[in-house]
């Protein structure tokens, strides 16, 4: 699957397109990485906490969902 886009990687997107500067500032940073990871254990925390089936993993879902 792997065709969905986070919120994250919106926002790096629209930062890109509207401050270069900004942009190479965080990424030199590590800022975007940093979010997509938070990011990303945000995402399998919630799955985690919300689905009851054993057979669905919360890594698994996210790397199939956003990667």
């Amino acid at each position: 699957m792997g065709n969905k886009q986070t919120a994250v990687e919106w926002l790096i997107q629209r930062i890109y397109m509207s401050d270069f500067e900004i942009y190479n500032f965080m990424k030199e940073n590590g800022d975007f990485e940093q979010a997509k990871e938070m990011e990303k254990q945000q995402i399998m925390d919630a799955v985690n906490a919300t689905i009851f089936d054993d057979d669905i993993d919360a890594y698994e879902y996210f790397t199939e969902t956003y990667e």
